[in-house]
């Protein structure tokens, strides 16, 4: 039985990260992913396989590289003298479906080599059901970006602080491998040195414990971090070897991206932070949709309420806050920034769950209720597979528009999504229609008088209105539900922003009230939901919560007919 526990739960695990995981394609649906895939795509040996990008570094670049080349000579006998877009996110795919794995084997690592004394062992492939229908681990594991590799670096990370922290003792092989984690980490994204913070700080706090003198805390402490300051460097431009071999390429990209990320610069995808709230923006905005709000609750409860004088809590709490608060203080608060501090929220959330359930004395019914629980906290995760298990809603949207449109009509749509729709898809992909569409710039109309005239004509002429995600609706006017003076922005927001967008918002205002003299005629969402036997039982709908969390895979796209 115990053994077809672990398989079923296994089996569980490869198939929420494979479920869809050719999702979108041959379209480039995430504008990250589809950045990487380009890079890899452009690798060459004779130009020392420089990727021209250094938004990333290059190890998964490498890697995915790599992956592409073993699996050309093992298919075809030979090397690929070129790699096509698809090849290339296939691989970066699954670069993050075997990450998220990885992370799945460092959470049962760190829950049965720790906390042993609050979970059963033989409770433990039951803990991992809600690890694996974590909402973010599914959507990052579909995303062949970097997120699901950092995430399981930081695990490892934790999971080496966390075994110094308890056995107080610092060996040489620890902190050479907290090194090549950490090198191997900034290879990935050089803003990931912040890894490193965790594991100096569980060294200084052994070393006050077990140095009783200053000069003796100090020389360990200068050797140590001597250690991990070499091999980190060392092993990062192992991993990404063109931050040394084109400094000025890298250092001028990380410039721009330094000042994005600040908001020194503020470019059209950027622009729904106006006037949020650092932290607080992400604890509504992020976690509960990220996590799950079972989850989500469970974490906060654990949080403030689990032991504040274990030290592995407290090395939990800082392996959160440590990467939380300086990625929540950036103007850009993308959910992807999230990422490493995700799995251990949910950790310390059901560690919560098992102390409440701890309380209860009949091992069965202990077992029966915790089983229950995680369950119903799983559900979210569960439901987010709909989204790869499901034709993209890109493609559904496309193929109404093909069969329900006329061909003489004229299609008014917005520019800025990473792609255009209507896309030619299934029957369609061979003699799709011939609609005329545009895709209208409605970053600059508040800047450009032509740009506001050729908008009026455009409202005169069109047939159909086409809004294809929340892209700029969601951004920078009040008009989606749950946004007007909501929780995680400053209470003057929407007042600034019909102040710097008085055209945008009085377009979407007109537009949704009807006064443009359109009316919805269709939707598509493909919100989370469970179904069964075509019938919807429960539904997530999270449009609401950040931009990236929904428009890359499943945005909500409305389209209008003139009345």
């Amino acid at each position: 039985m115990k053994r077809l526990i672990i398989a079923i739960v296994i089996g569980t695990a490869l198939y929420s990260r494979l479920v869809g995981v050719s999702w979108g394609l041959p379209y480039p649906m995430h504008p990250d992913e589809r950045n990487m895939a380009v890079a890899v795509q452009s690798l060459k040996l004779s130009e020392n396989l420089n990727p021209h990008f250094f938004a990333y570094g290059q190890l998964p670049l490498y890697i995915a590289y790599v992956f592409i080349q073993i699996s050309n000579v093992v298919l075809f006998g030979k090397f690929a003298n070129t790699i096509s877009f698809e090849s290339a996110t296939i691989a970066l795919r699954y670069i993050s479906v075997l990450s998220s794995w990885a992370s799945l084997w460092i959470i049962y690592r760190i829950l049965r080599d720790f906390f042993s004394d609050y979970i059963d062992r033989k409770f433990l492939p039951f803990i991992l059901i809600p690890f694996i229908f974590s909402p973010y681990a599914i959507q990052f594991a579909h995303f062949g970006t970097t997120e699901s590799l950092l995430t399981s670096m930081y695990l490892g990370i934790l999971y080496v602080s966390l075994r110094i922290g308890i056995t107080k003792v610092i060996t040489t092989r620890s902190v050479l491998l907290l090194g090549i984690i950490g090198g191997l980490s900034i290879g990935t994204k050089i803003s990931s040195a912040t890894f490193l913070g965790l594991p100096i700080v569980v060294i200084v706090w052994v070393l006050l414990k077990t140095r009783k003198k200053m000069s003796d805390f100090m020389m360990y402490f200068a050797k140590t971090l001597m250690i991990l300051s070499i091999t980190s460097m060392l092993f990062s431009l192992i991993a990404s070897p063109h931050m040394l071999l084109s400094p000025v390429d890298f250092l001028s990209s990380i410039t721009y991206e330094s000042k994005i990320a600040s908001g020194a610069i503020q470019v059209f995808y950027t622009r729904q932070f106006l006037y949020s709230i650092p932290i607080v923006y992400q604890l509504v905005y992020i976690f509960p949709v990220a996590l799950g709000m079972g989850v989500y609750l469970l974490f906060f409860g654990g949080f403030f309420l689990l032991s504040w004088k274990d030290s592995r809590f407290l090395i939990l709490r800082s392996g959160f806050l440590l990467y939380f608060i300086p990625s929540s203080l950036l103007f850009v608060k993308w959910t992807r920034f999230e990422a490493p501090v995700l799995p251990i929220a949910a950790i310390v959330g059901i560690l919560f769950l098992c102390k409440i359930l701890f309380k209860i004395h009949k091992s069965k019914v202990r077992f029966a209720l915790l089983v229950i629980a995680l369950l119903l906290i799983s559900i979210h995760g569960f439901a987010y597979l709909s989204v790869y298990r499901n034709v993209d809603v890109r493609f559904q949207a496309s193929e109404w528009m093909f069969k329900n449109i006329p061909e003489q009509a004229r299609v008014f749509s917005e520019a800025g999504n990473v792609i255009n729709i209507p896309v030619p898809v299934g029957a369609f992909i061979q003699n799709s229609p011939n609609l005329s569409v545009v895709n209208f710039d409605f970053y600059q109309v508040d800047y450009d008088n032509l740009l506001q005239k050729d908008l009026t004509r455009a409202m005169q002429e069109s047939n159909y209105i086409v809004v294809p995600s929340r892209r700029i609706m969601g951004s920078v006017t009040c008009s989606l539900p749950n946004t007007r003076n909501s929780i995680g922005y400053a209470s003057k927001r929407c007042s600034e922003l019909m102040r710097l967008f008085p055209v945008t918002n009085e377009y979407y205002d007109k537009l949704l009230s009807g006064e443009l003299g359109y009316s919805e005629i269709k939707r598509f969402t493909a919100y989370p939901k469970i179904e069964v036997f075509g019938k919807t039982l429960i539904e997530f709908p999270d449009e609401q919560y950040d931009e990236t969390w929904s428009v890359f895979d499943h945005p909500v796209i409305r389209i209008y007919k003139r009345t």
